[in-house]
């Protein structure tokens, strides 16, 4: 924050722009827009800009102004689908397709299991990238240590600082990469290294909504609704485990017409058949 302010009026005086009101005004709220001040908030790595782009393009893609209420409705759920397509394409690839592996680095291995493909590079990217910082130990009092982190070999760099809580363990980085996008930077992973933490990433240091598995908890209908009955960790690891199984019977069938044909005649029959079963062992309401 002292870095930013001191750069802002160092720039402002240099531009001779201190007596503009309007950037006198942005400057009163740079609480609000500036990343350094709103990084320790989780915001999944995007800014309220980004979002709200996100959002009209979303909408210009498929929708116009000049639609009646009724094209408004059938667009929109033509955007819907597509969407949940495209999630569900990428839910695939995370399920069928590993991620190249760059470092024979058993954390890197351990976290291309559990992130998703998209989180995954991003954190193959700090975890590259942390090879080139120290790690040095400068302060420690009462329940806290200080490392400061610096880039080897580069003049002028901008130096981190990571505190660590001695009863928790838990490192947190004055970049706020972790709290406000959710995966460990660079510089927590240079303090991994350092303290021999290298064959896994701790549990703490994973958020559940960037793996892999954050929708076995969530079971949907055939009608997008939500089941809150199953609960049972059994029922997620058998969904998860036929969920594999049928999206590579789809590969092999998808290639070939004859075998597409097959696969569906016998799909029929094999729902018929679970019908019956979930009759006879009183689960016709759940499935229903």
């Amino acid at each position: 924050m002292e870095e930013f302010d001191s750069r802002w009026k160092e720039i402002i005086t240099k531009i001779q722009l201190n007596e503009n009101e309007w950037l006198q005004s942005m400057y009163e709220i740079r609480s609000k827009w500036v990343p350094v001040y709103v990084n320790h908030v989780f915001s999944a790595g995007m800014s309220n800009s980004q979002r709200v782009e996100s959002c009209h393009a979303f909408f210009k893609r498929y929708v116009s102004k000049k639609d009646s209420l009724v094209e408004f409705v059938v667009r929109f759920n033509r955007a819907l689908a597509r969407q949940h397509h495209e999630e569900l394409h990428a839910d695939h690839i995370d399920i069928n397709e590993k991620p190249v592996i760059k470092l024979p680095f058993a954390m890197e291995k351990q976290m291309s299991e559990i992130y998703t493909r998209k989180m995954f590079y991003k954190f193959q990217e700090e975890l590259w990238n942390n090879l080139l910082y120290t790690t040095e130990l400068v302060n420690e009092s009462g329940d806290c240590y200080m490392y400061k982190i610096k880039r080897e070999e580069e003049c002028g760099s901008r130096v981190r600082e990571i505190m660590v809580e001695k009863n928790q363990n838990f490192a947190s980085c004055s970049c706020k990469k972790f709290e406000s996008v959710g995966i460990p930077c660079r510089h927590i992973l240079s303090y991994l290294s350092k303290m021999k933490i290298n064959s896994y990433l701790p549990d703490h240091y994973i958020l559940k909504r960037w793996t892999q598995f954050v929708k076995l908890d969530i079971v949907i209908d055939e009608i997008g609704l939500e089941i809150n009955d199953f609960s049972n960790k059994s029922f997620l690891l058998r969904r998860s485990a036929l969920f594999e199984l049928a999206s590579k019977v789809i590969d092999h069938a998808a290639h070939s017409e004859e075998a597409s044909k097959i696969l569906e005649d016998n799909l029929h029959h094999a729902l018929q058949a679970l019908k019956l079963v979930a009759t006879s062992e009183g689960l016709t309401e759940k499935m229903m």
